[in-house]
């Protein structure tokens, strides 16, 4: 097992460089076709990506942190409490 994202044993919420990244209580991982890795933080209320750059940048995906129900793209889609993601076969 290796690290993949986010510094070990810190709950938090940072974007940036894989390393230095944090999550907050992550659940749920799907990974697309290009290698990037979708983390659900059901705390936060959004789901993150993980490039797949060498640095493994991490940066919002979706979810503007306020619990609720909404489809919208990225800040403007609402979610409550995910613990799920998929990828489906055409890539969405």
């Amino acid at each position: 097992v290796q690290r993949f994202a986010g510094a070990p044993s810190v709950d938090g919420s940072r974007d940036g460089p894989g390393e230095s990244a944090q999550f907050s209580g992550p659940a749920g991982l799907a990974v697309t076709a290009r290698g990037q890795v979708i983390v659900t933080e059901p705390g936060k209320n959004r789901l993150r990506i993980v490039e797949a750059d060498a640095a493994r940048t991490v940066h919002p995906m979706a979810g503007n942190g306020d619990p609720g129900y909404r489809n919208g793209d990225g800040a403007q889609a609402m979610f409550r409490t995910p613990t799920g993601a998929a990828v489906g076969s055409d890539g969405t």
